[in-house]
């Protein structure tokens, strides 16, 4: 997947890595090689999910076969019926005696009354005002979580981040399987929100409180050169939280979570079948982790008895490229790491050894290396292992 070239199988020229003994090192060449294809240029406005560019260089950095989605043709007449069928829903549920989605006398949450949810009245163009029906209770929300984020001196705001995805793989309904490992440590934010989700689930489900305090988060993430216009809310409530789960979140479906040493190829499936995204927006999201850090108690991965995260400085929770230039400028090990109890030993990536400073995972080094087929279960029964030779 590159740009200026008309084939994946073209774009798909492995990058050189090296794998053997108790350090498994990248080749000095593949970095230099790296630094000079113009690594990273994403803006605060890709971040947001909007402002994308046509010059994307990261797409050179995913040296894998792509498959190439055939966009179906939709006729202009079928458009026209399709958006004509979603106004008469939305005037015929807005027109309602109750546009709430919830029950106040049982505090359960009921359908949404339209598959996209009820509209907030929010735009690019910020709040219509003939139609601005969550204007007030999302600003209250959003003053209620941000004094919450200042109250933990901003430890929630890549907690919330975290939520909202583990919540979103499974549906963003509102709901956590705390019995899952890879859900370790998501209580805190859970129970930190339930007051809000208490307070406000006349109009809103606890999948949307969980949903805007993440949208908050990230906007209170992007702190250095920030566009005068950018703004971060909420296009539509409504919001189904999960059946099965406690009044708090617990509980609900089984979900199959996203693996930490998936490659290339698994990552992009991943995520086009649970969020249709694609290889460039996916690229993206995975940027959320500048401003996130590694509890080594919770999944195992990060140095013990620190807070280190995916860049250095990363407990001030600040999104920017770092991210993508730190993976790009350094040379990174793989290693195994043993831990205690249920969580089990992992592999990640490091580049100072005695610091044991900032850490990748393999799907992290995916969106630069092709790592398809060098990626094994040990003898120990730990994924992430990574065995080969030197491509030429």
């Amino acid at each position: 997947l590159t740009q200026d070239i008309s084939t994946a199988d073209e774009a798909a020229k492995p990058l050189p890595v090296l794998f053997g003994g108790p350090r498994h090192r990248l080749l000095d060449h593949w970095q230099r090689q790296a630094r000079h294809q113009s690594a990273v240029d994403l803006s605060t406005q890709d971040l947001q999910g909007g402002g994308i560019e046509d010059h994307r260089p990261l797409r050179r950095l995913l040296p894998h076969k792509q498959k190439v989605k055939k966009e179906a043709t939709i006729e202009t007449e079928e458009v026209t019926k399709v958006e004509e069928q979603e106004m008469k829903v939305v005037e015929r549920d807005l027109s309602s005696d109750n546009d709430c989605i919830c029950d106040d006398s049982k505090g359960d949450t009921l359908l949404t009354k339209r598959e996209n949810g009820l509209p907030t009245g929010w735009s690019e163009e910020g709040w219509d005002a003939a139609n601005e029906h969550y204007e007030d209770v999302l600003n209250d929300l959003r003053a209620d979580i941000v004094q919450l984020i200042e109250e933990t001196e901003r430890d929630l705001l890549p907690k919330c981040l975290r939520l909202a995805f583990h919540d979103c793989i499974g549906g963003c309904d509102g709901c956590i399987d705390n019995t899952v490992l890879d859900n370790r440590g998501l209580d805190e934010p859970i129970d930190l929100l339930f007051p809000l989700v208490q307070k406000y689930h006349h109009k809103l489900s606890r999948g949307d409180v969980w949903a805007y305090c993440a949208i908050v988060s990230a906007d209170m993430a992007v702190v250095d050169n920030r566009p005068d216009d950018l703004n971060f809310n909420m296009h539509y409530v409504g919001r189904k939280d999960c059946e099965g789960a406690d009044e708090k979140g617990y509980g609900g479906p089984e979900v199959i979570m996203y693996e930490p040493h998936m490659t290339t190829h698994e990552m992009i499936e991943f995520f086009d079948e649970r969020f249709g995204l694609d290889a460039y927006e996916m690229t993206v999201l995975m940027g959320v982790h500048s401003a996130a850090v590694a509890h080594r108690e919770n999944l195992g991965f990060g140095n013990i008895g620190r807070e280190d995260g995916w860049v250095e400085e990363a407990e001030e929770y600040k999104l920017s490229n770092l991210y993508y230039t730190s993976m790009l400028e350094r040379v990174w090990e793989l290693d195994k790491f043993e831990n205690e109890g249920v969580v089990p030993d992992r592999y990640q990536w490091y580049f100072d050894e005695e610091d044991e400073g900032p850490i990748m995972l393999t799907a992290d080094m995916s969106l630069i290396l092709d790592l398809e087929g060098l990626v094994v279960t040990d003898s120990k029964g730990v994924a992430g292992k990574g065995v080969g030779i030197a491509h030429p």
